[in-house]
């Protein structure tokens, strides 16, 4: 299981660099990549930080209901895991 989280957090580590340089569609790639392995291994802090990527790859490209939705998700696996300081 380590390994599967050490792989979440370089795959969401990947789609951060590719969402400051603009290129969302490969930042949705390795988001998406993320989210399937955190779900698998029903990672919840994966999850929740795979949303936020995903809300902020979708606020950029000007998508607010599906950036709202990702970052509303992300906020109820915060407060269900007790995570508050991400959660603020």
């Amino acid at each position: 299981m380590v390994e599967g989280k050490r792989k979440i957090q370089v795959l969401n580590n990947l789609s951060q660099l590719y969402i400051n340089t603009s290129n969302y569609s490969m930042a949705l790639k390795y988001s998406g990549e993320a989210l399937a392995l955190a779900e698998k291994l029903n990672f919840k802090p994966g999850i929740s930080d795979t949303h936020i990527s995903l809300g902020n790859i979708y606020y950029y490209k000007g998508n607010y209901p599906e950036a709202l939705s990702n970052h509303l998700a992300a906020l109820k696996l915060q407060e269900e895991t007790g995570d508050k300081l991400s959660a603020a």
